[in-house]
């Protein structure tokens, strides 16, 4: 098989990787980070297709079902407008702690219309705990990574009506959003699905959907998890995994089934996008 060049996000390197089976290998949570809009241009895959990794973790789940995402809960979807609504959402950059000043984050998510965009904001440059309006307004926020070297001193937060959608935690400098909403034009196919839990625990997994801001609906019978496992979903060829249209916005959730404590759950999964 032919070894494809990439343009790996704003990053825009290029190289050979591995695709095995129609999806790619672990080489790209090396490079990619946390949902990266990876486009392809081996000719053997089709025009325009995307490639996106995703990861998160909770770190205390509870026995109440929660998104694996950073900060724990259920995600708020309800913060969001339409995932294609025509003007957006103001979103906000700032830090838990007033020294965070001048710290550069990029960004990916949904512009007006759910068409992808992407930029960067940067925090108040007299104190982090100030608000920054995002230029672009959002409908959807995928990921965002810290730019600037070093670390901050609080976590960087993203929040939309003083809500926090996502957050940036100093050691990761980067988000950890088990959830994606599948952009305009866009058919999605989950590739692959990887789920740990703590090993003194017993989880329970379930994959979230809702198409163009219906109502959330499982889309598996529930994976049960000790330790690491590994869910794929596409036996063979480009489009043979779970589809998703575009607008759907998908949950990883989990709740703990027994043991002790409150355990970490994590997630990785990889979708395909093709143009619809």
């Amino acid at each position: 098989m032919a070894k494809p060049h990439i343009e790996i996000g704003e990053l825009r390197k290029s190289g050979p990787v591995e695709v095995v089976a129609g999806r790619l290998s672990q080489l790209w949570q090396t490079l990619t980070g946390d949902g990266v809009n990876i486009k392809s241009t081996d000719s053997s895959l089709p025009s325009g297709a995307l490639q996106v990794w995703k990861f998160g973790h909770n770190a205390a789940v509870g026995t109440s079902y929660e998104t694996i995402w950073i900060v724990g809960g259920l995600y708020p979807w309800g913060s969001w407008k339409a995932w294609d609504d025509a003007t957006g959402s103001v979103v906000t950059l700032k830090s838990t702690d007033a020294a965070d000043t001048s710290v550069e984050v990029a960004w990916e998510g949904l512009g007006a219309d759910g068409e992808l965009v992407s930029g960067t904001t940067t925090t108040d440059a007299v104190d982090g705990t100030t608000g920054v309006a995002v230029a672009t307004n959002l409908n959807r926020l995928h990921r965002a990574y810290r730019v600037t070297a070093g670390t901050s001193t609080g976590s960087l937060q993203l929040t939309v009506g003083g809500t926090v959608i996502a957050q940036i935690e100093t050691d990761l400098a980067a988000t950890q959003l088990g959830l994606y909403t599948v952009p305009a034009g866009y058919t999605a196919y989950l590739q692959s699905l990887d789920i740990a839990v703590d090993d003194n625990s017993d989880g329970l997994i379930q994959l979230m959907t809702r198409p163009d801001g219906d109502a959330f609906y499982s889309r598996s019978g529930g994976l049960m998890v000790s330790g690491a496992t590994r869910i794929s979903y596409a036996s063979s060829g480009w489009s043979s995994g779970l589809p998703f249209v575009e607008g759907t916005d998908i949950d990883v959730r989990g709740v703990k089934v027994s043991g002790g404590g409150s355990p970490l759950m994590s997630v990785n999964f990889h979708l395909a996008l093709e143009p619809s």
